[in-house]
């Protein structure tokens, strides 16, 4: 679980997850979408790097960026009571196994106030 703490909409955030290779081997890894979609994330959120490869015992810092309009923000709270932001990462570790992440955030109650 990464929670990024409360937002705000128009104002950009970050967290990060780190990715650890704790093999003996190179290990090839990448962020996929989830079962239909055809994007890794929802739009509020980005990943830099979002797939890379690494030795064995090497890890990378992944940037967790959250930013939302006032738009998006009513379109992720429109179908629920309270004001969290989720989203379900999927990391596939090629030769390996899939691991889950979730990513929240509890968006501002002034700024949910505004966009219900």
């Amino acid at each position: 679980l990464v929670d990024v703490g409360t937002v705000t909409c128009d104002r950009r955030y970050s967290a990060y997850l780190e990715v650890k290779n704790e093999g003996s081997v190179m290990a090839e890894w990448l962020f996929i979408p989830k079962n239909h979609d055809t994007t890794v994330c929802k739009s509020w959120l980005t990943l830099q790097p979002s797939d890379g490869i690494l030795a064995p015992e090497e890890g990378v810092q992944v940037v967790l960026g959250v930013e939302l309009s006032a738009e998006e923000a009513y379109e992720e709270l429109r179908n629920t009571k309270n004001n969290r932001l989720e989203d379900v990462l999927i990391l596939r570790v090629l030769k390996g196994s899939d691991l889950f992440c979730v990513v929240s955030a509890d968006l501002e109650e002034k700024c949910a106030d505004n966009v219900r």
